[in-house]
C-alpha cells in the first residue's frame, strides 16, 4: 500500500478540509513529518488508520471522539484516502457518527457512521470511480482484503505508533505468541492442536464413560467380577432345573389333596341338607294357629267392606250440611262489613263537601304563580352567563397553575438529566479500563474452573495409579510363585522319568537311553512325581499370570503417562495463575458478578450519553417555548376574572322582587305543580266520597238477600242427613255387627285383604314344598357318615404352600438367570469397546501429546511452527540491528523459560558482541530498546512480505523515540531507514529532533493557526 493523497475535514485540529497530497514528494521516499507538540502530526497516522479500520493509530479513541472542536456545526466530519496497491488505484470516504443541523426545522439530529471503497484505477479527480464496497462492515472486511492486514497487524509493519510496535521486543513468551499468530495467520496449527486434543479428550471420555458403565453394571450385580457373575449364573441354572422336578411333583399332590376334599364336601353337604329340611317343616308347623287367627280376621274384613258404599253416602251429606253453614256464616259476617262500610262513606262525603273554601284559594294561588314567570326565564339566563363565566375562570385558572406546574417541572427534568449526562460522562471514561478488568477477570475464573477440573481427574488417576500398582506387585509375587512351582515341577518329572525308565532295564539288555549293556546305579523315585496333567495346570498357571501381568504393566504404564499427563496441565495452570492459583473460585465468581455489574452500568451510561445530549437540547428548547406559555395563560385569566364580576351584579338586580324560593324556573313550575296537584286531590277526594257512598248503598241491599237464601239452603240439607243415617244403622244389623263400633273395628283396606289371603296360600305352599324336601333329603342322605373336613383342608393347604413356594422360587431363579445372561453380554461387549478405544487412544494419545507440547520445553506445534518463522525475522532484524548499533548487539531467540511451567521457544535476548555474553532484552537502555523494536519491526514487515504473496508493504510509517538516540546513532537509524527506499518503500517518521530536520530535506510540517493547524510539504 502507498499513500497517494489524504483529505480530513473537521478531523482532529483540522477545522477545514486539509489534503495532504503525497505526489509532492516527487521522486523521494524519505520525509519527517514534524511540528510543535499538539499541532497534529500523529493526528495525519490516526486519519489512515481511521480512514482504512474505522480506529485511530493508538486504537485510544474512535471515529466520533476525533471530530474537530474548531469545525462548524454545517462541516461534516470525514477523512478520503487515495492509495495505490500494485498497478490498482483505490478511494476510501469515511465518515463518524456526528451531530449535524437539521434539514427540516431548527436542532441538530444524529447522522450514522458511513464507509465507502472505490477502485478508482483510470478515473480522473472529477469522477467517482467504481463501487467496491459500502457500508461499515462490507468496506472493512473489503480493505483487510485488499490489505492483508486487520487494524491490529497494520499497527504492527506499516504503521508504527507510539509505544504499539515496542510490544513485540517487550512481550512475554505468552503475548508474542498471540501477535505473531495474528501476523503469520498460524491459526490452522492450532486449530491441528486442538483438534488432536479433542480427539484424545473424548477418547479418554469414551474410555472412562465405557470402564465406569462396566463398574457399574457390576456393582448392579454384586459380583467382583465377570467371572463370579458366570459362576453364579451356573449355579442359578442347576437349582432350576431341581426346582422345576420338585415344582411338578406338587402340583400333582396339590391335585390329589383337592380331589380327596371336593368329595367329602359333597358328603357333609347331602348330611346338612338332610337336617335342613327337618328344622324347616318344624318352623311351618309351629305357625299353624297364626295362620288359622289371620283367616278369621279376613272373613271378618270382607264383611265390613260390603257396608262401605252406605256409609260414605252418610259422610257425604253431613260434609254438605257442613258447607251450607259455613256459607250461611260468611254472608252474614259480610252483611255486617257492608254495613261499617256504608258509614264511614257517610263520613268521608261530608268531610270532603266541606272542603269547598280551601279548592277556591288553590285557583287563585295558581293564576298569581303563572304571573312570576317571565322574570324567572330572565333570572335564569343571568345565573348561567354568571356559572359559565365562573367555569370559564375555573378553566383558565387551572390551565394556568398547570402551564406554571410544567415550567417548573421541566426545570426541575432539565436540571436532573444535566446531571445524569454529566454523570452518565464520567462513567463512560471508565469503560475500556473497566472492560479490560471484567476480560481478565473472565480469562481467571475459566483456568480457575480448568484446574479445578483437572485436579480432579489427576487425584481420580492417582489413586487408580496406586490400586494398580499394588494389583501388580500382588500379581508379579503369584507370577513368581507359579514359576518356581512349574520349576518344581520339570525338575521332579524328568527324575521321575528316569525312575520309570530304571524300573524295566534288565541285565544284559541295551539301556534304551545310553545302549550300556550294564546298569551298575539305575534311577530311582526321591519322591512323589508329578502327573502329566498337573504339569499341565502348573504350565497354564504361569502362562495366564504372565498374560494377566503385562496387562497389569500396560495399565499401569498407561495411567503413569497420564498422571504425568495431568501433574504437567496443573503446573502449566498453575504457573498461567501465579498468585491467584489459591483465590477460591466462590470468591472470583463474585469479583466477576461485580465487575460484570459495574460493566452493564458503564456500558448502559455510555450508550444513554447521545439520547441524554439530545434530551437535553429538547428540554431547553421546551423550557423557552413554556415560558411564553405563562404569560399568555396569565393575560387570559386577568380577562375572564373581569367578565365574571359583571355578571354577577347584573344577577343580584334581576333577583330583586322574586321570592328566594323562587328564584329559578324548575322551583316555580314545581310550586305551580304543587298547587295544581293539591288542587286536583281535593276535586277527586269529594268525587271519590260521592261515588263511594252510592256504590256502597247499592253493596248492602245485595248482600241481605244472599243472607236469607243461605239460611234456606242449610235447614234442607239437614233433612237429608237425617235420612242417610237411618238407611245405613238398617245395613249393620243385615251383616250381623250388634253396633257402628263393631264394623269399624272389623274395617280393613283392601291391600290388607289381599295381603291376608296370600299369606294363607303361601303357607299352604310351603307345608307342601317341606314335606317333599324332608323325603328327598332324607333319601340322599341314607348311608352316610361325617366326613373330617378339617384335616382334609389342612393337607390340601400344605400342598398349595408347598407348590407356591417353589413357583416363587423357580420365578425368582428364572429372573436372576435372564438378568445374569443380559449382564453377562452386555459386560462383554462393554470390554471389547474398551479394547478398541485403548488401542485407538494409543495412537491419537500420543498425537495430541507431541503437537500441544508435552515435551521438556513445552514446545505446541504452532508454537514450533512460529519459532521457525521468528527464526527468519530475527536474521532480517539483525542484520539491520547490528548497523544501527555499530555491530555491537543481534537478537536472538532462546529456549529458556520465564518460568519453569511457561512455554518455550519464543523467548527473546539479545547478544552482546562487547561482552560475548547473552541477556534478557529488557536490559537493553531506552534509546537501544528504540532500535532494537524498530529493526524487528523492519525486520517483521520483510519476512511477512516474503511469507504472504498476496501483501505489498510500499510504506512505513514511524512514530516513536528518535529523541533517545545520540547523534552517531541516530546517523545509523536513518541511514537503516533511508536503505528502505531501495525496494521502492515510501519511509515517513514523526519526531521533534531538529537534527532531523537538516538531514532529511522532504518534511511535512505541521503549524498551529488561530483555529486547529495545517499541514504542508516543505522540500528543501
Amino acid at each position: 500500500m502507498k499513500p497517494l493523497k489524504l483529505a480530513m475535514t473537521g478531523f482532529g485540529p483540522y477545522a477545514n478540509t486539509q489534503v495532504i497530497d503525497f505526489s509532492e514528494l516527487g521522486n523521494r521516499s524519505f520525509f519527517l513529518i514534524c511540528g510543535p507538540t499538539g499541532s497534529g502530526k500523529t493526528t495525519i497516522l490516526d486519519a489512515i488508520s481511521f480512514v482504512l479500520y474505522g480506529d485511530t493509530s493508538g486504537n485510544i479513541r474512535d471515529g466520533k471522539q476525533m471530530r474537530s472542536d474548531y469545525a462548524d456545526m454545517d462541516t461534516t466530519t470525514k477523512v478520503v484516502f487515495n492509495f495505490a496497491l500494485g498497478d490498482n488505484n483505490y478511494r476510501i470516504e469515511r465518515k463518524p457518527q456526528q451531530e449535524r443541523p437539521k434539514r427540516v426545522g431548527e436542532g441538530t439530529t444524529t447522522a450514522p457512521a458511513s464507509a465507502t471503497v472505490w477502485n478508482y484505477t483510470g478515473f480522473s479527480d472529477n469522477e467517482e470511480g467504481m463501487v467496491l464496497a459500502d457500508g461499515i462492515t462490507d468496506v472493512n472486511s473489503k480493505v483487510e482484503e485488499l490489505l492483508g492486514f486487520k487494524s491490529s497487524q497494520f499497527r504492527q509493519v506499516v504503521l508504527l505508533p507510539q509505544g504499539d510496535f515496542r510490544k513485540l521486543l517487550l512481550a512475554n513468551s505468552k503475548d508474542r505468541q498471540e501477535i505473531l499468530t495474528t501476523l503469520f495467520k498460524t491459526e490452522y496449527y492450532h486449530l491441528i492442536e486442538l483438534k488432536l486434543k479433542e480427539a484424545a479428550k473424548d477418547l479418554e471420555n469414551e474410555i472412562e464413560q465405557l470402564n465406569t458403565a462396566k463398574a457399574a453394571k457390576l456393582e448392579v450385580t454384586g459380583c467382583v467380577g465377570i467371572d463370579q457373575l458366570q459362576e453364579k449364573y451356573d449355579e442359578h441354572m442347576e437349582d432350576l432345573k431341581v426346582i422345576e422336578v420338585a415344582l411338578k411333583q406338587a402340583k400333582e399332590e396339590e391335585k390329589v389333596a383337592d380331589s380327596r376334599l371336593e368329595a367329602a364336601q359333597k358328603v357333609k353337604e347331602r348330611i346338612e341338607e338332610k337336617e335342613k329340611a327337618g328344622n324347616a317343616l318344624k318352623e311351618l308347623n309351629a305357625l299353624k294357629d297364626e295362620i288359622d287367627t289371620k283367616r278369621k280376621e279376613m272373613e271378618l274384613a270382607k264383611q265390613a267392606a260390603s257396608l262401605v258404599d252406605a256409609e260414605n253416602n252418610l259422610e257425604q251429606r253431613l260434609h254438605e250440611q257442613k258447607e251450607a253453614l259455613q256459607v250461611l256464616n260468611n254472608e252474614e259476617s259480610n252483611l255486617e262489613i257492608v254495613r261499617k262500610k256504608a258509614y264511614e262513606a257517610e263520613k268521608v262525603f261530608i268531610e270532603e263537601e266541606n272542603k269547598a273554601p280551601d279548592r277556591e284559594v288553590l285557583s287563585k294561588e295558581i293564576i298569581n304563580l303563572d304571573g312570576l314567570k317571565e322574570n324567572v326565564i330572565k333570572l335564569d339566563a343571568a345565573k348561567k352567563q354568571v356559572n359559565d363565566l365562573a367555569k370559564n375562570l375555573t378553566r383558565v385558572q387551572r390551565n394556568s397553575d398547570e402551564v406554571n406546574k410544567k415550567h417548573k417541572s421541566l426545570q426541575q427534568e432539565l436540571k436532573q438529566v444535566m446531571e445524569s449526562k454529566e454523570s452518565a460522562t464520567k462513567q463512560a471514561f471508565t469503560l475500556p479500563v473497566v472492560e479490560t478488568k471484567f476480560n481478565e477477570i473472565i480469562k481467571l475464573v475459566n483456568k480457575r474452573i480448568e484446574l479445578d477440573g483437572i485436579l480432579n481427574e489427576y487425584y481420580t488417576v492417582k489413586e487408580k495409579y496406586k490400586s494398580a500398582e499394588a494389583g501388580q506387585k500382588k500379581t508379579e509375587a503369584a507370577y513368581k510363585d507359579a514359576k518356581n512351582k512349574l520349576s518344581s515341577f520339570q525338575s521332579k518329572w524328568q527324575d521321575g522319568q528316569a525312575a520309570v525308565l530304571a524300573q524295566s532295564l534288565e541285565e544284559n539288555t541295551p539301556c534304551p537311553v545310553c545302549g550300556s549293556m550294564e546298569h551298575p546305579l539305575p534311577a530311582q523315585s526321591k519322591g512323589d512325581i508329578p502327573s502329566e496333567s498337573e504339569l499341565k495346570e502348573a504350565q497354564e498357571e504361569v502362562k495366564n499370570l504372565e498374560s494377566l501381568l503385562e496387562k497389569k504393566r500396560k495399565k499401569q504404564t498407561d495411567l503413569s503417562m497420564k498422571k504425568a499427563a495431568l501433574e504437567a496441565k496443573v503446573e502449566n495452570i498453575e504457573g498461567e495463575l501465579v498468585d491467584k492459583a489459591d483465590i477460591p473460585l466462590k470468591q472470583l465468581g463474585e469479583e466477576k458478578e461485580n465487575l460484570e455489574g459495574e460493566l452493564n452500568i458503564v456500558r448502559q451510561a455510555k450508550e444513554s450519553l447521545s439520547e441524554q445530549e439530545l434530551r437535553c437540547k429538547e428540554l431547553q428548547k421546551q423550557e423557552e417555548d413554556l415560558k411564553e406559555g405563562v404569560n399568555i395563560t396569565k393575560d387570559k385569566l386577568n380577562e375572564a376574572n373581569n367578565e365574571h364580576q359583571t355578571a354577577q351584579a347584573i344577577l343580584i338586580d334581576r333577583e330583586t322582587g322574586i321570592p328566594e324560593e323562587l328564584r329559578s324556573e324548575q322551583a316555580l313550575d314545581k310550586a305551580i305543580k304543587n298547587s295544581q296537584a293539591r288542587l286536583k286531590a281535593l276535586e277527586e277526594a269529594y268525587k271519590a266520597a260521592n261515588e263511594e257512598v252510592k256504590e256502597i248503598t247499592k253493596q248492602l241491599t245485595i248482600i241481605k238477600t244472599t243472607v236469607e237464601k243461605a239460611k234456606s239452603a242449610y235447614l234442607t240439607m239437614g233433612e237429608k242427613v237425617k235420612k242417610e243415617e237411618e238407611k245405613f244403622n238398617d245395613r249393620l244389623l243385615e251383616k250381623d255387627f250388634k253396633d257402628k263400633e263393631g264394623y269399624q273395628q272389623a274395617k280393613r283396606p283392601d291391600k290388607v285383604i289381599n295381603q291376608l289371603d296370600r299369606e294363607i296360600n303361601n303357607f299352604i305352599e310351603k307345608v307342601s314344598a317341606a314335606n317333599g324336601w324332608v323325603e328327598r333329603a332324607s333319601k340322599e342322605a341314607e348311608g352316610l357318615e361325617e366326613p373330617n373336613l378339617e384335616t382334609l383342608k389342612n393337607i390340601f393347604k400344605e400342598a398349595g404352600q408347598n407348590k407356591e413356594q417353589l413357583a416363587d422360587r423357580q420365578r425368582d431363579l428364572t429372573k436372576d438367570i435372564k438378568n445374569e445372561k443380559d449382564w453377562l453380554k452386555a459386560i462383554a461387549e462393554l470390554l471389547k469397546k474398551i479394547a478398541d478405544s485403548e488401542k485407538r487412544y494409543y495412537v491419537v494419545g500420543k498425537l495430541s501429546g507431541v503437537a500441544n507440547g508435552k515435551n521438556n520445553y513445552n514446545i505446541t506445534l504452532e508454537r514450533f511452527i512460529l519459532g521457525a518463522l521468528l527464526d527468519d525475522v530475527l536474521v532480517a532484524a539483525s542484520n539491520r540491528l547490528q548497523l544501527m548499533s555499530k555491530g555491537r548487539y543481534l537478537l536472538r531467540r532462546t529456549m529458556d523459560r520465564s518460568r519453569r511451567n511457561a512455554q518455550a521457544g519464543l523467548e527473546l535476548e539479545v547478544f552482546d558482541n562487547y561482552t560475548g555474553v547473552n541477556r534478557h532484552v529488557s536490559t537493553l537502555s531506552g534509546g537501544e530498546t528504540f532500535l532494537a523494536s524498530l529493526s524487528l519491526a523492519l525486520g517483521l514487515a520483510d519476512v511477512i512480505q516474503a511469507y504472504s504473496g498476496g501483501i505489498r508493504l510500499d510504506t512505513i510509517f514511524v512514530d516513536e523515540g528518535f529523541g533517545t538516540l545520540d547523534s552517531e546513532t541516530l546517523d545509523f537509524a536513518i541511514k537503516t531507514l533511508i536503505d528502505l527506499q531501495a525496494g521502492g518503500r515510501l519511509v515517513g517518521i514523526i519526531s521533534h529532533v531538529n537534527e532531523l530536520k537538516e538531514r532529511i530535506d522532504a518534511r511535512l510540517e505541521v503549524t498551529n493557526i488561530e483555529k486547529g493547524s495545517k499541514a504542508r510539504f516543505k522540500i528543501s
